[in-house]
Protein backbone atom coordinates (compact mmCIF):
# COMPACT_ATOMS: atom_id res chain seq x y z
CA UNK A 1 0.00 0.00 0.00
CA UNK A 2 1.31 3.58 -1.15
CA UNK A 3 0.84 6.18 1.66
CA UNK A 4 1.49 10.04 1.69
CA UNK A 5 1.26 12.37 4.42
CA UNK A 6 1.37 16.09 5.08
CA UNK A 7 3.46 18.61 6.31
CA UNK A 8 2.53 21.94 6.07
CA UNK A 9 1.69 25.90 7.78
CA UNK A 10 -0.80 26.60 10.45
CA UNK A 11 -3.27 29.40 8.84
CA UNK A 12 -1.08 32.67 10.34
CA UNK A 13 2.15 31.52 8.57
CA UNK A 14 0.72 30.86 4.71
CA UNK A 15 2.41 32.93 2.09
CA UNK A 16 -1.17 34.81 1.91
CA UNK A 17 -3.99 35.99 3.71
CA UNK A 18 -5.55 32.30 4.36
CA UNK A 19 -8.89 33.85 6.37
CA UNK A 20 -9.82 35.32 2.97
CA UNK A 21 -11.52 32.31 1.49
CA UNK A 22 -12.89 34.62 -1.81
CA UNK A 23 -9.13 35.42 -2.60
CA UNK A 24 -7.43 34.21 -5.91
CA UNK A 25 -4.52 32.93 -3.65
CA UNK A 26 -6.55 30.65 -1.60
CA UNK A 27 -8.83 29.40 -4.20
CA UNK A 28 -5.63 28.46 -6.47
CA UNK A 29 -4.03 26.69 -3.20
CA UNK A 30 -7.27 24.66 -2.37
CA UNK A 31 -8.00 23.81 -6.17
CA UNK A 32 -4.28 22.64 -6.37
CA UNK A 33 -4.47 20.16 -2.80
CA UNK A 34 -7.47 18.79 -3.95
CA UNK A 35 -6.22 18.56 -7.26
CA UNK A 36 -2.74 16.70 -5.65
CA UNK A 37 -4.50 14.39 -3.43
CA UNK A 38 -6.83 12.75 -6.27
CA UNK A 39 -3.85 12.85 -8.75
CA UNK A 40 -1.98 10.96 -6.19
CA UNK A 41 -5.24 8.64 -5.14
CA UNK A 42 -5.39 7.77 -9.26
CA UNK A 43 -1.54 6.78 -8.83
CA UNK A 44 -2.12 4.35 -6.56
CA UNK A 45 -1.55 5.79 -2.84
CA UNK A 46 -4.35 4.38 -0.91
CA UNK A 47 -4.18 5.90 2.65
CA UNK A 48 -3.52 9.53 3.46
CA UNK A 49 -2.40 10.52 6.96
CA UNK A 50 -2.69 14.15 8.85
CA UNK A 51 -2.24 15.39 11.83
CA UNK A 52 -5.11 17.39 12.13
CA UNK A 53 -3.25 20.55 12.65
CA UNK A 54 -5.30 23.90 11.33
CA UNK A 55 -4.28 25.33 7.95
CA UNK A 56 -2.62 22.44 5.57
CA UNK A 57 -3.38 19.69 7.70
CA UNK A 58 -7.07 20.33 7.83
CA UNK A 59 -6.99 21.35 4.20
CA UNK A 60 -5.43 18.09 3.23
CA UNK A 61 -8.23 15.95 5.18
CA UNK A 62 -10.82 17.63 3.20
CA UNK A 63 -9.39 17.15 -0.35
CA UNK A 64 -9.03 13.16 0.75
CA UNK A 65 -12.96 13.15 1.68
CA UNK A 66 -13.81 15.63 -1.59
CA UNK A 67 -11.41 12.78 -3.62
CA UNK A 68 -13.47 9.93 -2.32
CA UNK A 69 -15.96 10.45 -4.20
CA UNK A 70 -14.47 11.06 -7.39
CA UNK A 71 -12.48 7.43 -6.61
CA UNK A 72 -15.49 5.86 -6.21
CA UNK A 73 -16.60 6.28 -10.09
CA UNK A 74 -13.23 4.95 -11.02
CA UNK A 75 -13.08 1.61 -8.70
CA UNK A 76 -10.61 3.42 -6.65
CA UNK A 77 -10.48 4.70 -2.53
CA UNK A 78 -8.99 6.72 -0.49
CA UNK A 79 -8.13 5.87 3.44
CA UNK A 80 -7.21 8.41 5.65
CA UNK A 81 -5.49 8.57 9.24
CA UNK A 82 -5.83 11.13 11.42
CA UNK A 83 -2.72 11.46 13.98
CA UNK A 84 -2.78 13.53 17.01
CA UNK A 85 0.09 14.62 18.60
CA UNK A 86 -1.86 13.65 22.18
CA UNK A 87 -5.78 13.39 23.15
CA UNK A 88 -7.09 16.06 23.10
CA UNK A 89 -11.03 17.69 22.62
CA UNK A 90 -10.24 17.64 18.42
CA UNK A 91 -9.15 14.07 18.40
CA UNK A 92 -12.10 13.05 20.51
CA UNK A 93 -14.69 14.92 18.10
CA UNK A 94 -12.99 13.16 15.05
CA UNK A 95 -13.25 9.97 16.93
CA UNK A 96 -16.77 10.69 17.01
CA UNK A 97 -17.73 12.41 13.66
CA UNK A 98 -15.65 9.58 11.38
CA UNK A 99 -15.95 6.41 13.29
CA UNK A 100 -14.76 4.89 9.90
CA UNK A 101 -11.68 6.45 9.86
CA UNK A 102 -8.32 5.32 11.49
CA UNK A 103 -7.22 7.49 14.21
CA UNK A 104 -3.48 7.72 16.17
CA UNK A 105 -2.97 9.07 19.26
CA UNK A 106 0.98 9.27 19.43
CA UNK A 107 1.42 10.66 22.60
CA UNK A 108 -0.35 10.06 26.45
CA UNK A 109 -0.10 12.82 27.15
CA UNK A 110 0.64 16.58 25.94
CA UNK A 111 4.55 17.11 26.49
CA UNK A 112 7.65 19.25 24.56
CA UNK A 113 8.13 17.08 22.18
CA UNK A 114 4.79 15.03 21.29
CA UNK A 115 4.42 17.12 18.11
CA UNK A 116 7.69 16.40 16.85
CA UNK A 117 6.97 12.51 18.12
CA UNK A 118 3.67 12.93 15.69
CA UNK A 119 5.29 14.49 12.77
CA UNK A 120 8.23 11.80 12.36
CA UNK A 121 5.62 8.89 13.00
CA UNK A 122 3.90 10.37 9.71
CA UNK A 123 7.00 10.13 7.75
CA UNK A 124 7.93 7.06 8.99
CA UNK A 125 4.83 5.89 7.82
CA UNK A 126 4.81 7.26 4.48
CA UNK A 127 6.25 6.74 1.04
CA UNK A 128 5.44 9.95 -0.02
CA UNK A 129 5.47 13.69 2.66
CA UNK A 130 3.43 16.15 0.30
CA UNK A 131 5.03 19.60 1.87
CA UNK A 132 2.92 23.01 1.87
CA UNK A 133 5.88 25.08 2.58
CA UNK A 134 6.79 28.77 2.36
CA UNK A 135 10.60 28.53 2.35
CA UNK A 136 10.93 29.39 6.27
CA UNK A 137 13.61 27.57 7.70
CA UNK A 138 12.34 27.13 11.44
CA UNK A 139 8.74 25.42 12.58
CA UNK A 140 7.11 22.30 12.38
CA UNK A 141 6.83 22.16 8.59
CA UNK A 142 10.86 22.59 8.04
CA UNK A 143 11.75 19.81 10.95
CA UNK A 144 9.37 17.84 9.25
CA UNK A 145 11.00 18.44 5.99
CA UNK A 146 14.39 17.96 7.44
CA UNK A 147 13.56 14.79 8.53
CA UNK A 148 11.83 13.21 5.64
CA UNK A 149 14.83 14.38 3.94
CA UNK A 150 17.56 12.65 6.31
CA UNK A 151 15.33 9.77 6.35
CA UNK A 152 15.11 9.56 2.72
CA UNK A 153 11.48 9.99 2.13
CA UNK A 154 10.18 11.41 -1.68
CA UNK A 155 8.60 14.37 -1.25
CA UNK A 156 6.70 17.02 -3.11
CA UNK A 157 5.88 19.95 -2.77
CA UNK A 158 2.56 22.03 -2.98
CA UNK A 159 1.50 25.33 -4.96
CA UNK A 160 4.97 26.68 -4.15
CA UNK A 161 4.87 30.25 -2.89
CA UNK A 162 5.88 31.77 -6.32
CA UNK A 163 2.69 30.55 -7.63
CA UNK A 164 1.08 33.31 -5.28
Amino acid sequence: MKICCITGHRPQNFPFDYENKESTQYKKYIACMYEKVFALAKEGYELFISGMADGADTDFFDAVMAAQTRLASLGKTADFEAAFPYPNKKSEIFRKEYPGFALSVISDKYDKGCFQKRNRYMVDKSDLVLAFWSGKTSGGTWNTLKYARASGKKIEYLCHENDF
